[in-house]
């Protein structure tokens, strides 16, 4: 029973093979379609196809390999290859074993000739597959075997890279997961804990004297830095995982950035730093986007400004409104960032002192979640060191981190899981 004609379509953009599948169904060939190099080598070998149409520019192995590595092989050198590109030439394809070139955009008139010229029509027999008349080609010589045993063994390598990032891609999703439910796990009883420190030193559950209550703040202070170690991890594990709904609001810059530095009021009144909030053009400048991540942007910046700015130096945070949005600015008093550290500083984990014997703690995700929530937000955020951009008079060193993010941003509505 005659069955038609099998081409195998090799192509990586999706919109041109449309283009291509339309064309050869409407002539009545079966198309099977191969996206890289390394798949269109296996569809060649194991699906024995009339006709190859072979993009050169290709993922992995390029279109001219796959020809070599097609030609290397016994069965298949009598099995038409047309070469399809918009860059290359058409001496280079004829010597790796291709048949004919076409280039892009296709002559959809030529390329039916050719189909027609080499397939004799869409109805081939079952058994055996006929090859074309017009191609007679000598069994693969001795060069042209080892070009396709080189590329076999390209092939080979790049089967396992993919495999070996498939790995790491699930370990990655993995290592996410369990950071994230060990996280969760920690934070449930934290939240009680801190619940009933509060109650009792407001005196709601009895009376406390004064060593009680040093000893309660003590606690008190301990749990809040661990609840904002466990919330870093949420947070990180959200972004890497691309858990980030967002829900904007307008709000006021000058009441925000109070917000935040009281957060870390305790810490700014024992390193005696003077922190200085300002809004420009005014204090009523007014910002559209989601409250709860800027506000994660900018507690992180300041915690960082304030672990590095020395014993009563000056901490700045400005808030200024432009044509494309706002920008955030956050300058330090510290020692600074050396050169080759500056990009080096917002990857997870990373600390330019990670020893158990630094002088400051944490985890080293405060600016790898700065940067990734900032991109959610659809901003960028970028440091310099020595600081050029603002500076204090007589400040040598220090950082200032810029976040930059456009006037507003479009809510993410998340599917109903029901």
């Amino acid at each position: 029973m005659p069955r038609p004609a099998r081409i195998l379509c090799v192509e990586d953009d999706p919109n041109h093979y449309a283009f291509l599948e339309k064309i050869l169904a409407s002539e009545g060939y079966e198309v099977v379609l191969a996206t890289n190099g390394v798949e269109a080598i296996d569809k060649a070998l194991e699906g024995r196809p009339d006709l190859v149409l072979l993009d050169i520019r290709l993922p992995g192995l390029d279109g001219y390999e796959v020809a070599l590595r097609i030609r290397s092989e016994v069965s298949l050198t009598q099995l038409p290859i047309i070469a399809m590109t918009s860059v290359g030439d058409s001496a280079t394809a004829t010597a790796v074993g291709c048949d004919e070139f076409l280039h892009k955009p296709i002559d959809i008139i030529k390329l039916r000739d050719l189909l027609r010229r080499f397939l004799k029509g869409t109805l081939v027999a079952t058994h055996p597959p006929p090859r074309p008349v017009d191609l007679i080609r000598p069994e693969p010589d001795a060069l042209m075997s080892k070009s396709g045993e080189i590329v076999e063994k390209l092939k080979s390598k790049i089967g396992e890279l993919e495999a070996a990032h498939d790995r790491i891609q699930g370990m990655e999703k993995s290592r996410a997961e369990f950071y994230r439910n060990i996280s969760h796990e920690l934070y449930t009883p934290l939240t009680p804990s801190i619940g009933y420190v509060a109650l009792m030193l407001d005196g709601e559950l009895g009376e406390v004297n004064g060593r009680q209550r040093h000893a309660l703040l003590g606690i008190e202070k301990s749990l809040a830095k661990m609840k904002l170690l466990i919330e870093n991890l949420l947070d990180a594990t959200a972004l890497q995982m691309g858990q980030i709904p967002l829900n904007p609001t307008t709000f006021e810059a000058h009441p925000f950035l109070v917000e935040v530095a009281d957060r870390l009021a305790d810490r700014i009144q024992e390193k005696e730093l003077d922190v200085r909030l300002e809004v420009l053009p005014a204090k009523v400048v007014k910002i559209h986007t989601d409250r709860e991540k800027l506000g994660r942007i900018a507690l992180h910046l300041l915690d960082n400004a304030v672990k590095f700015s020395k014993c009563g130096s000056v901490v700045s945070v400005k808030v200024q409104r432009s044509t494309s949005g706002f920008a955030l600015y956050v300058l330090d008093a510290g020692e600074g960032i050396p050169p080759g550290m500056q990009n080096r500083i917002f990857e997870p984990f990373f600390q330019l002192d990670g020893s158990v014997t630094r002088a400051h703690g944490g985890m080293g995700l405060g600016l790898a979640i700065v940067q990734r929530m900032c991109g959610a937000l659809g901003g960028k955020v970028s440091v310099e060191s020595p600081p050029r951009t603002l500076s204090f008079k007589g400040a040598k060193n220090g950082c200032l981190f810029t976040v930059t993010l456009p006037s507003s941003i479009a809510p993410v509505v998340l599917a109903d899981p029901g």
